[in-house]
């Protein structure tokens, strides 16, 4: 069929069958540990960023977060109250400003990040045992690159219009 020979050559459609294929095992993954990629990733950010922060009365802000991982701030509240549901994390008040909280992660929200962070690691490590180092390192580079430009582009075509 034309269509075949037409989605072979489209970068788009392969981004979407790449997606597909990396994320069904995640996914799957994941949800056994009853979370979804965004809510890992926020777990994991808690995690790195106390772990970074020497001085322990450093505050780690849900704008911190949502800005690295770039999420809405309703997506990011949404997420948030659902960790702190399950027992992952909670927000505490700061005492200068009520206005204003942090995130920290309970026991079980750090032993849920070293497990989600396992997760992620095996999967890159198969990715980087099926290409090779040298190829992995190449296509990081070159999709960093598309990213980079496609912002971009996205940017001029919104000033645009």
């Amino acid at each position: 069929m034309e269509i075949d020979q037409y989605l072979r050559q489209s970068p788009i459609y392969l981004f979407n069958e790449i997606h597909q294929i990396l994320f069904r095992d995640i996914k799957t993954l994941l949800k056994e540990k009853g979370v979804n990629f965004l809510q890992a990733l926020i777990v994991i950010t808690v995690f790195l960023e106390r772990r970074k922060r020497k001085d322990l009365r450093k505050k780690i802000s849900p704008g911190h977060i949502f800005k690295s991982l770039k999420v809405s701030k309703g997506g990011m509240s949404q997420n948030l109250s659902f960790l702190e549901e399950k027992g992952l994390l909670k927000r505490v008040l700061d005492q200068e400003d009520a206005r204003s909280f942090s995130l920290e992660l309970t026991e079980k929200g750090e032993l849920s990040a070293l497990e989600l962070m396992q997760i992620f690691e095996l999967k890159e490590k198969n990715i980087e045992k099926r290409m090779g180092k040298v190829h992995l390192d190449e296509l990081v580079e070159i999709l960093e690159r598309f990213k980079e430009d496609y912002s971009l582009n996205s940017l001029e075509i919104q000033k645009n219009n």
